[in-house]
């Protein structure tokens, strides 16, 4: 069989939701009440961060970590750390997800076009295309010292130690 039912169309909503294809993780959601079901890998080109975790308003899928927002076609529509006038970077948008269609009160998808996704080449902190972002944590690859490096010198900064638990 070429397409596989993934979720009774009355309950796909603007509400993401988490359904696995072969053991691959996807997110369905229908953007609009009047527009049909979309379906994409789920997770954000980002950090990898599940986008059946965020949220839908206007029509667009709001990822729950860092907020990247990304139209009904996956096109990524804006980056809000970055600011009202800040690029968004070339590889932000969502793969293709698999084709989709809505029959006898089901949304389906075509099994053929489920596949793990590929490994990204992730948008790491310093990417130059979030150079205006504001991130407030860094991944320990992006830290310019070793991760006892920084404890120590949070440490003896002092203002760590008044919320030490006794």
């Amino acid at each position: 069989m070429d397409w596989t039912r993934v979720a009774d169309s009355a309950d796909v909503s603007a509400t993401p939701r988490s359904v696995l294809v072969d053991g691959v993780p996807l997110v369905v959601l229908r953007p609009a009440p009047d527009r049909p079901a979309v379906v994409f890998a789920d997770r954000c080109p980002h950090r990898l961060v599940p986008l059946s975790a965020g949220t839908v308003d206007g029509g667009v899928l709001q990822c729950r970590y860092h907020g990247w927002q990304f139209d009904e076609i996956g096109q990524c529509v804006a980056v809000p750390s970055n600011g009202s006038d800040g690029n968004i970077p070339p590889c932000a948008d969502l793969p293709p997800g698999p084709a989709v269609r809505e029959d006898d009160g089901a949304v389906w998808v075509r099994r053929t076009d489920v596949h793990e996704p590929v490994p990204l080449d992730l948008l790491s902190n310093v990417d130059p295309g979030l150079a205006r972002a504001w991130h407030p944590v860094a991944l320990l690859d992006e830290l310019p010292c070793a991760a006892p490096q920084l404890v120590a010198r949070v440490l003896s900064c002092g203002f760590v130690r008044r919320w030490t638990i006794r």
